[in-house]
């Protein structure tokens, strides 16, 4: 359902999940009175219409907290300015990916459709 391009997609995906699920009602229900009211809040069909630059996660912090969790864990102990230094270049890198998104979609031009 999330990545579900239409609609329609979605509604299929979604009596898809009631079908093969139909026997674990209180599930169902959560997601119905939680997450079905705010699927333009999540579901592709609905978020793809609007500008959001590829970010799919409910916070830019939150994204930044899962870069500096992942680097923490595969840096180990490590000194201060290190890890200063390696936090420095996961926020210019997410600038540049940000830019280059950014012009790409104002120019509507697809990554995936450029020539290399």
């Amino acid at each position: 359902m999330v990545y579900s391009r239409t609609e329609e997609e979605f509604e299929e995906a979604w009596d898809r999940m009631n079908h093969e699920f139909e026997d674990q009602k209180p599930m169902l229900e959560y997601l119905t009175e939680t997450y079905v009211p705010i699927r333009d809040q999540w579901a592709n069909c609905y978020t793809s219409q609007y500008r959001n630059f590829g970010n799919r996660t409910t916070s830019p912090t939150e994204s930044n907290n899962n870069s500096t969790k992942r680097l923490l864990e595969t840096m180990g102990k490590t000194d201060l300015m290190r890890l200063y230094e390696e936090l420095q270049r996961i926020v210019r890198k997410q600038l540049i990916d940000y830019e280059r998104l950014a012009g790409e979609l104002t120019l509507g031009v697809s990554h995936s459709s450029k020539r290399h």
